[in-house]
Formats: C-alpha cells, sequence, structure tokens
C-alpha cells in the first residue's frame, strides 16, 4: 500500500486525469485504464501470465510520446515477486520501451498491477 501511495504522490496525473477503459480481455481477466495520454494501468486479476518470451500487447492510442517506461510491478521482488517480472529496467529507468503503431507489448504477471508513463 505504501508503494501505490507513493505512486500516486510522485505521478499526480494517476489520479487527476479521467480514466478512459481502453482494454477488457474478458477470457484473461485483464483490465487496461489509460489516465491522459500519459498513463496506462493494467489489472491482471487472472491466472495467466505473459512473462519471459511471452509478451501481453495493447493498443494504447494517442500519447504522450512513442517511447514507455514502467514505473510499477505489483509482482516486483520488493513485494514478494521476482525481478524478471519487470519489463523494462525496473522502476527507476528511462523512456525503454517502443511503442510499435500505437501498441504497447509488455511482460504481466498473474495477479498483478502494472503501470507505465508514457513519453520520449
Amino acid at each position: 500500500v505504501k508503494a501505490s501511495l507513493k505512486l500516486r504522490k510522485d505521478h499526480p496525473s494517476l489520479v487527476t486525469s479521467n480514466p478512459d477503459v481502453v482494454l477488457q480481455d474478458v477470457a484473461n481477466v485483464v483490465f487496461g485504464v489509460k489516465r491522459g495520454k500519459g498513463y496506462l494501468a493494467v489489472i491482471n486479476t487472472g491466472d495467466n501470465q505473459w512473462v519471459d518470451n511471452a509478451y501481453y500487447s495493447i493498443n494504447v492510442g494517442e500519447t504522450t510520446g512513442g517511447m514507455a517506461k514502467q514505473i510499477f510491478n505489483s509482482q516486483a521482488a520488493e513485494f514478494g515477486g521476482w525481478h524478471e517480472s519487470w519489463t523494462s529496467a525496473g522502476k527507476d529507468s528511462k523512456f525503454d520501451i517502443q511503442l510499435n503503431h500505437g501498441s504497447l507489448s509488455f511482460r504481466l504477471p498473474k495477479r498483478s498491477v502494472v503501470v507505465f508513463q508514457f513519453g520520449q
């Protein structure tokens, strides 16, 4: 809980921008919510996961840049998960994930929340 409160404090647009549901994957129980053009939160409430060489993809539409970085991962090692569940190098990484024609591909652990920030 402490980490999620810090995330909200460090990135106020996560709570001030209107939410836009961009994904409702009922079969896999995965949901994606954009906050403005700058953030995407993905909630995986299912037991399927896309890690190692498998990636989950979402069409995110218009963003503040053609790159993304992962800023939160509820399955990170610090929360009892594992380091390799991160798509980026970790929460302090630079914008290192290239969007592909408006689509973001990333690792998605089971029963997780991951948050991305868009930029250059």
